[in-house]
């Protein structure tokens, strides 16, 4: 007989779900919050004042003390061959296709003072020092020389010396050179990407302005000298349509822009800096000039192309000079404007979408050719300006990581596609030589993704408004019956128009309307049957008035009758009836776009997505886009944004918000990645906070933190969502946070895996061949390290095999089940699936025999050695030939018949923690959680038991938390059970944490729900730098070099000044409300939508106790309480019973029923 022939680890969870894959990528969200700190507070605003004005603005050279990425204004940090690396997210990738833009490098300024030559830099501007080149091909190669004539009339408005304005200099090409070199160094010598400077591989595009393209010159030189010797194409745009600048005419951004820098966010910084401005006007003659009175742009402009080009600031005739120090403050300055114009302006994302959006398109169509294997360049290079390249920079989300500052001369964007060894294409961009943090690795559709978010619809109309644009202070006019337009169909007499006309606002209108056509009251229950029983009648009548206003235009009629039928809606068979026979939907629709009743529009959607059913609800979301389109329209109208919002919300959920997953023509319809950015921008915006209730912020955190399981592409094209969903993990608010933990953790649901925590026995035997490494040795030390699990399990191992050996020579079940009984409790890796194999002596060959034995697999041993146990018949036996079955039901998946087994047990012998064990595997939350407190109560618990136990405890708590807190919209009963299922969850994952073994294989997922139910209960208590999760790190570190010595692998897991509206839609408001026949929460959710009331009130973490068992610590919605005191609370008798003899001592009742 030979020794065991082969054996595999058979965790006992072999069946358990898969729950913990609810559990998010924890390395990343680690990261993610400790990186961000306090920069993802709820206000998304960056000012950035602390970096604003620092860095290099006299030299192209950076001064060897500072850091080599420090900003230089003169001469931008870019890649070059000492500093680059690879990207290390997937080893053996290969580098196939990059896009690069830059900026110019210096010239001279390119706005002039008004008596220019008077402020003449001492020693002129010199452009002799090249040659600039400018000819017709085949013809004499002619260049350019400025010169000035010193008699000239207009003298005193340039400077002395042969340069124009805004052109090269001969330090900006040299810089140009550098940077050339520098980059061939990297994709050429370092990485072997590009093989020759060749159009066949590179395309070149500039602006049409003469340095773009003598920087274009620059970089190939640096590349390659041979292009001195050769013609190159360098491509440009025709200037009224350039993109890269940009250039074409768009009156629409233009509005946008002048519009938030008349605001205080601007203006004050303005009247802040009077004295400054005074000061440089007095210097620079430039007082009472609207160019520079309206930003720094100018200023900024002038001083630093003297400076970085060698030449002083500006000094006047009378030897008045500009101080450095306001010079500096010039900088800041410049940098706070730059930030705020295209990062963090209210609309800035519109204006820059508006501005660059072409450009976007552009860059976009590159990486989708190159997807599609049409892209014939390996190498698309485009040399364009600072707007381009704050642009690129804000539409690429890096001024959401940190606050965006003027772009350098020579700025770059390098963006890097990776092929990796399994044929995955991954974007790496890199912004002045550093990998962006947020776009170091994504994946090439996804980034396609988000350029293409930056691409508005109908760009060229939104660009170039025209007449016609929606207006809110259109007059009322009165209808006449004369009108050619409503000529055909019914029309309604003149006595009829003018008591309806002459009502003054919406609910007297509608009353007026009523009463003309004799309708019932449909304020009252009984109006509304009648109207049951006439409804084609009724309905007839108010279509017909609608129609006609339809035809004379008169919004006033249209808007009362969608009116009625929105307080009809109150009624819910009427509503579906309302929405599927009298055409409500088509006749909704056009009224959005009437500046006069809009508003009656969106009530109307709210009411119907807010009670409709999912046929209503999925309808409503095909019209997303119109409603997006709305939002966009009216910026400033926050009533209508807090409406829309809303009926998106309840809308849009009904498509993507579901477990199961969602028709993807209806997502591409509802288009989430339109929906975050419009949503994001409006909650940032600080009219929002003027609302009188939190209804636009809970139901954009709604569905912004409801999207993220099935649109997780839509949320990695666009950074900010996920940011936001960051931040909420810091509000006061525990709703708000538990939707951005729960959003967070949907994220990454589908590209998570089941966390690896079995064990090979085999693995870990050669591990500890080679013996612990210190650390680990060292943490085991510091506790009982023959409780360790990994001590435990070759313990086990060892007597497991010694017993079936024995059994093999004596033929004893009875003996082995009652080893094995002994076994079972002390490892989840009890049992070895092993065989008996004997060699044949002739042929050598092995085969697996039972030795006489009932079984051949050792598994199979156990239903054998519980029968030989029962058929000793002693009573004290009795568990141990079940623990026997129990394990190997277990083993083989049955968990039906061994949940029936250890309950039956339980009646017998309450005390055994394995069966409560057995019964919280693949159970349902609330069942499983109940057993696992109930178990941890019993005494004598093995150490596997007690911690397997506990971990049970906070898993289901866990997901019974996020139940609750998501189903908790109004608060109240279930969101204080939400708390304290999470308290439970932290306690009892803290309590794993600092009392289980090291080595656990579950300590990874307990330091992730630790963390997590830290952010939920007190994530807005966490300090700025979220220190207190530092040693949750450390711990998670320890737990991963365990996992590591155990060959188990790091899985990828997956562990929220009032505005008044007008009158008469307060009217409209509270007369639609006057009815209420539906219990609420009945077909939706509850809101309190009056009075400024707040849909989530505070919650008082006392109360947890409330929801509590007061013996086994269960927190259960269904608790009773004790009838003679009232204040105890219970899960069964069970666990009243065991309370008893404490209890009784404070009880007003001598034995209490429940």
């Amino acid at each position: 007989m030979s020794s065991l022939a082969s054996y595999t680890s058979w965790p006992f969870t072999a069946i358990s779900n898969n729950k913990m894959r609810v559990l998010m990528k924890a390395r990343q969200f680690f990261s993610l919050l400790l990186a961000l700190g306090t920069s993802h507070a709820l206000n998304t605003s960056t000012s950035g004042s602390d970096v604003f004005g620092t860095g290099v603005y006299n030299s192209s050279e950076t001064p060897a003390s500072l850091p080599w990425n420090t900003y230089n204004y003169c001469n931008a940090p870019h890649v070059n061959a000492k500093h680059y690396a690879v990207p290390n997210q997937s080893p053996g990738s290969e580098l196939v296709y990059m896009n690069v833009m830059i900026r110019h490098h210096k010239r001279t300024p390119d706005n002039l003072y008004p008596n220019e030559n008077e402020l003449n830099p001492a020693a002129g501007w010199n452009c002799t020092d090249f040659l600039q080149f400018n000819y017709g091909g085949g013809a004499a190669n002619v260049f350019h020389n400025t010169f000035t004539p010193p008699d000239h009339p207009f003298i005193s408005l340039i400077w002395n010396g042969t340069c124009d304005e805004g052109q090269l200099t001969e330090a900006g090409l040299r810089d140009a050179i550098r940077h050339g070199q520098d980059f061939w160094g990297v994709y050429h010598t370092k990485l072997g990407f590009l093989h020759q400077v060749d159009e066949s591989e590179m395309f070149i595009r500039t602006s049409v302005a003469d340095r773009t393209y003598q920087v274009s010159s620059g970089l190939l030189f640096g590349m390659d000298q041979a292009t001195a010797h050769r013609s190159w194409p360098v491509y440009t745009e025709p200037s009224v349509i350039d993109s890269l600048v940009p250039n074409y005419a768009c009156p629409g951004a233009d509005a946008i822009r002048n519009a938030y820098q008349s605001v205080p966010a601007w203006t004050d910084h303005l009247q802040q800096n009077a004295e400054l401005k005074a000061r440089l006007d007095a210097t620079l003659g430039t007082a009472g000039l609207a160019d520079w009175a309206s930003w720094y742009d100018h200023f900024f402009d002038t001083f630093t192309s003297r400076t970085c080009n060698g030449h002083t600031l500006p000094c006047n005739s009378t030897g008045a000079c500009v101080a450095e120090e306001d010079a500096d403050k010039v900088h800041a300055i410049g940098d706070f404007e730059c930030n705020y114009i295209w990062n963090t302006a209210e609309n800035s994302t519109t204006y820059n979408q508006l501005t660059f959006g072409v450009m976007f398109s552009e860059l976009a169509q590159n990486f989708i050719s190159f997807r599609a294997g049409k892209e014939s360049h390996k190498l698309r290079f485009y040399v364009g300006h600072d707007g381009s390249m704050v642009r690129l920079a804000s539409g690429l989300g890096v001024g959401k990581v940190s606050p965006l500052r003027w772009p350098a001369l020579g700025s770059e964007f390098i963006m890097e596609v990776w092929k990796t060894t399994h044929g995955e294409m991954f974007v790496r961009v890199l912004h002045e030589g550093t990998p962006v943090e947020s776009l170091q690795w994504v994946a090439l559709d996804s980034f396609i993704d988000l350029l293409q978010a930056q691409v508005p619809g109908n760009i060229f109309e939104r660009a170039m408004p025209g007449p016609g644009q929606k207006s809110k202070t259109k007059k009322k006019a009165k209808p006449s019956v004369s009108s050619p337009s409503a000529s055909t169909g019914y029309i309604p007499s003149n006595e009829f128009l003018d008591n309806v006309y002459h009502a003054e606002g919406w609910s007297a209108q509608a009353n007026v309307l009523c009463a003309m056509l004799e309708l019932p009251d449909i304020s009252s229950r009984s109006g509304l049957k009648k109207i049951h029983r006439n409804f084609d009648a009724i309905s007839s009548k108010l279509n017909d008035i609608y129609d006609y206003g339809h035809r004379a235009g008169d919004e006033s009629l249209m808007g009362t009758v969608v009116a009625i039928y929105s307080k009809m809606s109150a009624d819910a068979v009427l509503r579906d009836r309302i929405f599927n026979e009298a055409g409500f939907l088509q006749r909704l629709m056009p009224i959005l776009d009437k500046p006069t009743c809009y508003h009656v529009g969106l009530h109307a959607l709210c009411s119907f997505t807010h009670h409709g059913g999912l046929n209503v609800r999925v309808e409503i979301a095909k019209k997303t886009p119109i409603l997006l389109q709305l939002l966009e329209e009216q910026q400033n109208d926050m009533k209508a944004a807090e409406l829309t919002i809303t009926t998106i919300s309840h809308a849009v959920a009904a498509v993507v918000c579901n477990e199961t997953p969602p028709d993807a023509k209806l997502v591409k319809i509802v288009d989430i990645p339109r929906i975050l950015r419009v949503m994001i921008a409006f909650i940032r915006k600080p009219l929002a906070l003027t609302l009188p209730t939190n209804l636009l912020f809970e139901h954009a955190i709604t569905i912004i933190a409801g999207a993220t399981q099935h649109c997780p592409k839509a949320y990695q094209a666009y950074p900010a969502a996920i940011d936001f969903l960051v931040a909420c993990t810091r509000s006061d608010d525990i709703t708000t946070r538990a939707s951005g933990v729960a959003g967070i953790l949907r994220l990454h649901m589908y590209d998570s895996e089941h966390d690896a925590t079995a064990i090979d026995p085999m693995k870990i035997m050669a591990a500890l061949d080679h013996g612990w490494p210190k650390n680990l040795d060292d943490k085991l030390l510091e506790g009982n390290p023959f409780e360790s699990e990994i001590f435990q399990l070759m313990r086990t191992l060892n007597d497991f095999q010694k017993a079936m050996f024995q059994v093999a020579r004596d033929h004893d079940l009875y003996s082995l089940g009652l080893k094995i009984a002994e076994f079972i409790p002390r490892t989840e890796y009890s049992i070895t699936q092993g065989s008996f194999a004997v060699e044949d002596p002739l042929t050598g060959k092995r085969s697996v025999e039972n030795l006489g034995l009932p079984f051949t697999t050792w598994q199979d041993a156990l239903p054998h050695c519980a029968n030989a146990i029962r058929a000793r018949g002693r009573p004290d036996e009795a568990d141990k030939a079940d623990i026997l079955d129990l394990k190997y039901l277990i083993m083989n998946s049955q968990a039906v018949q061994a949940h029936a087994i250890a309950r039956k047990a339980i009646q017998r012998s309450p005390h055994i923690g394995f069966y409560y064990y057995v019964l919280t595997v693949v159970a349902e939350e609330p069942e499983g959680l109940r057993m696992a407190k109930k178990g941890l109560k019993c005494p004598n618990l093995t150490p596997y038991i007690r911690f397997g136990l506990l971990f049970r405890a906070v898993e289901h708590a866990v997901h019974l938390a996020l139940r609750y807190f998501q189903d908790a919209v109004t608060g109240g009963r279930e969101m204080k059970e939400g708390v304290a299922f999470a308290m439970s969850a932290f306690e009892d994952s803290q309590t794993f944490i600092n009392e289980a073994p090291p080595d656990s294989s579950k300590m990874r997922n307990a330091i992730y729900i630790n963390v997590l139910m830290s952010l939920l209960i007190k994530g807005h208590e966490l300090s700025n730098d979220m220190h207190e999760l530092l040693d949750a790190k450390k711990r998670l570190d320890l737990a991963d070099d365990f996992a590591r010595f155990c060959s188990r692998p790091i899985s990828k897991i997956q562990m929220r000044s009032e505005v008044s509206p007008a009158k008469a839609e307060d009217d409209l408001a509270d007369w639609l409300e006057q009815v209420s026949l539906e219990d609420p929460g009945m077909n939706g959710h509850d809101h309190h939508h009056r009075d400024g009331s707040v849909t989530h009130p505070s919650l008082n973490i006392n109360d947890v106790e409330l929801y509590r068992c007061s013996w086994c610590r269960n927190p259960s919605a269904v608790l009773k309480k004790c009838s003679g005191c009232g204040k105890t609370r219970y899960c069964d008798s069970a666990c009243q019973k065991e309370h008893w003899k404490v209890h009784k001592k404070v009880c007003k009742k001598d034995g209490t029923e429940y």
